[in-house]
């Protein structure tokens, strides 16, 4: 590593690859990509891929499997099945596959440094591997735990909790669980990928719990006779706090910008815009970054949903799961399943 670099960006998930990819691409800046682990992609993270990365660029050949269609419980009874008749519109990858994918598409022109933290931020410099080195422009792309928005005085206020198991079967159907008196206003997931499938559960964190969330998902599991003896599971938070990503020369990117979607949890595809529309704010100063606009607009429409079905579940109480079956039912009616592939998944 030099001792100086035009752009620096902490954190090689798909936010910060992205926007090393479009800086690599359009700019003759000097950059540094600083990733804390010594391999790049390797996340627990249940993987839901929308079809809007086309729109990116991808293909979807990276994805682990493709799906037409959601099986959509409350309390263990399906629901509704929300179909695509069309073609896929859902998918799963593998996160290692994703990384190395996006990294891939890194120019040499970039400097790619693994296994080195930072540990330190100022306003033009970072300290990282004991070595002080100065920037004009940060990036950070460090995730919901971000050191570079604690640097900022940002802190998390709303976040999901998320908890997987990784069991080695292949489920044939990628599945949805609505049940208040276990998840709250969050849910239960069966996302299949190649060789084996993540099973778990997602909830807001400012929702009261009257037991621990773990105990929880060791219920359902009992529940959909689902094993996972032996098998350690695994959690972390999802920061869906935006509180702006411009701080002049500092930016923030995809969770460490709490680019997620509080209700759906979905991260991959905002972390990849915010990245790369960052990316272009840099280069072009006076770019007004219309794709994160939109991809706010969404996050807006997905939080009046989180709020309002939290709201109606703790209204209700022991009666919220009849409330579930009820809203979902409308599901069934394929007007309404193109409205909601359209507004949360598409």
């Amino acid at each position: 590593m030099k001792d100086e670099y035009d752009i620096i960006i902490i954190g090689a998930g798909p936010a910060g690859l992205s926007c090393a990819i479009e800086l690599s691409k359009k700019s003759a800046m000097t950059v540094l990509l600083l990733e804390k682990k010594s391999e790049i992609g390797p996340k627990i993270c249940a993987g839901g891929l929308t079809l809007k990365i086309k729109d990116l660029g991808l293909s979807l050949e990276i994805a682990d499997q493709l799906f037409s269609s959601i099986q959509v419980y409350a309390a263990d009874k399906m629901i509704m099945n929300i179909i695509n008749d069309a073609s896929p519109f859902i998918g799963t990858i593998d996160r290692g596959r994703l990384g190395q994918f996006l990294l891939g598409q890194v120019s040499d022109k970039v400097t790619v440094v693994k296994g080195c933290a930072a540990s330190q931020i100022g306003k033009d410099f970072i300290v990282a591997g004991g070595k002080k080195i100065k920037y004009k422009y940060l990036v950070g792309a460090d995730g919901s735990a971000s050191l570079v928005r604690s640097f900022l005085g940002l802190k998390n206020r709303k976040f999901l909790i998320s908890v997987l198991y990784s069991i080695p079967k292949e489920y044939k159907n990628l599945e949805l669980y609505f049940d208040a008196q276990l998840f709250g206003s969050g849910y239960g997931l069966v996302f299949p990928h190649l060789g084996h499938t993540f099973v778990g559960c997602c909830q807001d964190a400012r929702f009261p719990r009257k037991i621990e969330l773990l105990e929880s998902l060791k219920q359902w599991l009992e529940r959909r006779k689902i094993n996972v003896d032996g098998i350690k599971p695994e959690s972390w938070i999802i920061n869906f706090d935006y509180r702006g990503f411009d701080f002049g020369n500092i930016f923030l990117v995809g969770d460490a910008g709490g680019f997620a979607s509080g209700f759906t949890g979905e991260g991959i595809y905002f972390g990849l815009v915010s990245g790369r529309e960052v990316a272009r704010k840099i280069i072009d100063p006076k770019y007004n970054c219309e794709e994160i606009l939109e991809i706010l607009r969404i996050k807006h429409y997905h939080e009046i949903t989180l709020n309002l079905t939290s709201f109606l579940v703790r209204m209700t109480g022991p009666f919220s799961n009849f409330l579930y079956k009820f809203l979902l039912s409308f599901g069934k009616n394929k007007w309404v399943s193109r409205k909601l592939i359209k507004y949360y998944i598409m």
